[in-house]
């Protein structure tokens, strides 16, 4: 049984613009390279989408824009988000919403980060109830 198998074109650069069913190889965090199982979409030679064999997706190229699903902890998040860099994070099991507004201070870090930190149902406004965004650290 083939490993891989694939579906597309390569344009005059040799860019691939196709899927992948099956392995293929990424490298980790330590430079390894290991297969990874799933279906994958690529757009001129670049991963655009991806479905894991493990429960975890994502959409758009890699960095900023990339959409991130993971499956097992029921988030999504957005490619560029982490401490440092503004983006969005959604745990859908716990009702956390964090993000990082998009203006950077003189450290290229963002300047606040905000999550939903409680809804008051208590408090409607023509029956839509009132989230209550804050900043912290």
């Amino acid at each position: 049984m083939s490993s891989t198998l694939g579906a597309g074109k390569k344009d005059n650069n040799n860019l691939f613009s196709g899927v992948f069913l099956g392995a293929v190889s990424t490298v980790t965090d330590d430079t390894r390279s290991h297969d990874v199982y799933g279906l994958y979409g690529y757009s001129q030679g670049r991963q655009a989408f991806g479905f894991r064999d493990d429960g975890t997706a994502f959409i758009g190229t890699a960095g900023r824009g990339r959409l991130i699903f993971d499956g097992k902890e029921s988030t999504i998040s957005s490619g560029g988000y982490n401490s440092y860099n503004p983006g969005m994070f959604i745990d859908l099991d716990d009702a956390v919403f964090n993000f990082h507004i998009n203006t950077v201070d003189d450290n290229n870090s963002p300047d606040a980060l905000f999550k939903i930190e409680e809804v008051d149902m208590q408090k409607e406004s023509n029956n839509i109830p009132i989230i209550e965004i804050s900043k912290f650290t």
